[in-house]
């Protein structure tokens, strides 16, 4: 192919899929609070966490639950740590609940 043709090579990876590898387990988030369900997946615990994302905050006790495999953990957060790690904040603020959770789990 010429430099600056715009025909495409067949069978490649399409540039804007996300890349996901077989084989590999990852991490799945569920927050369930005031009745809504939340769900985010990512290669770890942190991408997880960070791809919930609740508009106007999640004031209130929430469950999260973390999957990895085969093994699944509930636990109950209370609504500090829920507002803080999922709502609008500071990278900062985020990050310190993100590791007082990640102590929760045991992670």
């Amino acid at each position: 192919m010429k430099k600056g043709s715009k025909n495409k090579i067949k069978g490649g990876v399409p540039t804007n899929a996300p890349f996901r590898l077989q084989g590999v387990s990852v991490y799945k988030a569920t927050l369930k609070s005031l009745g809504r369900v939340y769900k985010s997946e990512g290669a770890t615990i942190e991408e997880a966490l960070r791809g919930i994302k609740v508009s106007g905050g999640a004031k209130v006790v929430s469950v999260l639950s973390i999957e990895h495999g085969d093994k699944k953990t509930d636990r109950i957060i209370n609504g500090i740590t829920a507002h803080h790690l999922f709502g609008q904040g500071s990278p900062t603020t985020r990050e310190i609940h993100l590791s007082k959770v990640r102590m929760l789990f045991d992670l």
